[in-house]
């Protein structure tokens, strides 16, 4: 990629040049803002402990086929992918996708100064579970589902961001030692209450995304726009594996405000033991819309 200038960075990001980089399994959810071709973009560093390169230089087919595979897709609810630079021999690469103003839905949902109504809240989860359907139509998995890859542009449109590219997030080869500190890396990535039961315990560099897990995921941010809680934050890190939060009829515990029966069981149909048992993105879709009729976006209460 050419012309791309890094302008500033968002909170979490360290210094250094656009080659310098975190590693690969403690990639933050926060990005450094960008110009690309004039246009203001997001920019999250990450970098390899292998080389990626397949010789002379030369992309992996297995990436360039994964790259290919998220290039072209276009959907309002997906936070655009433009590129990446990547430079050898030491793999460090930057991801270069849309730039969306608001931040991540995990820092609105815990911004006092949002006024948070249910339309905002449904408008949330609506855009999520259209984004989510439209990438499993094609394929593609995301496996690190939670509050912070969700971002919101100035017009209040959530994207799902983050997605694809398996073979950045997984191929790595680790010891023990390393594998013990990636786990603990990705706890902060992905803290555990966002995994499925299914793949809650597999080690950090194999491949733990399917469908199910996705929709399990999606669960938890259903709990967070209904609630407020926090997985991010230190004290959910602590929390057992088996952790699932508990809920009383009509209401969630310690629950910012009261949502409804039919939300209720939205979450639980969706967070089931079973993968087989749980929801798709599509059946998401007609639960929303018959619980919220109006189908109200969090635009028209700007």
């Amino acid at each position: 990629m050419s012309s791309l200038q890094s302008l500033n960075k968002r909170r979490g990001s360290t210094g250094g040049s656009l080659t310098s980089a975190l590693d690969l399994q403690a990639q933050q959810v926060f990005a450094e803002i960008g110009a690309y071709e004039g246009k203001t973009v997001a920019i999250r560093r990450i970098r390899m402990k292998r080389c990626i390169f397949a010789g002379c230089g030369s992309i992996s087919s297995q990436l360039r086929k994964e790259v290919f595979q998220i290039r072209y897709l276009e959907h309002q609810n997906l936070c655009k992918f433009i590129g990446a630079t990547v430079k050898d021999p030491t793999p460090n690469i930057a991801i270069i996708s849309e730039y969306c103003s608001k931040g991540s839905l995990n820092d609105v949902l815990l911004n006092d100064d949002v006024p948070l109504t249910w339309n905002f809240r449904f408008s949330f989860a609506g855009d999520i579970a259209r984004g989510m359907a439209f990438l499993h139509s094609h394929g593609i998995t995301h496996g690190r589902l939670t509050s912070s890859n969700c971002v919101i542009d100035d017009r209040w449109v959530t994207k799902v961001t983050d997605y694809g590219l398996p073979a950045l997030r997984y191929g790595e080869e680790s010891g023990e030692e390393e594998e013990e500190e990636a786990g603990e890396q990705l706890q902060r990535i992905v803290p555990k209450v966002y995994r499925a039961p299914e793949v809650r315990d597999l080690p950090p560099q194999k491949p733990s995304s399917s469908q199910p897990a996705d929709v399990y995921s999606y669960a938890i941010i259903l709990y967070e726009i209904a609630t407020g809680m926090d997985p991010h934050s230190e004290n959910t890190w602590q929390l057992d594996a088996n952790f699932k939060p508990k809920i009383n009829q009509g209401q969630l515990s310690n629950t910012k405000c009261p949502c409804s029966q039919d939300y209720l069981n939205l979450i639980n149909k969706c967070w089931t033991f079973s993968p087989q048992t749980r929801l798709t993105f599509d059946r998401v879709k007609k639960e929303l819309r018959n619980i919220n009729p109006s189908n109200t976006s969090a635009l028209a209460w700007t």
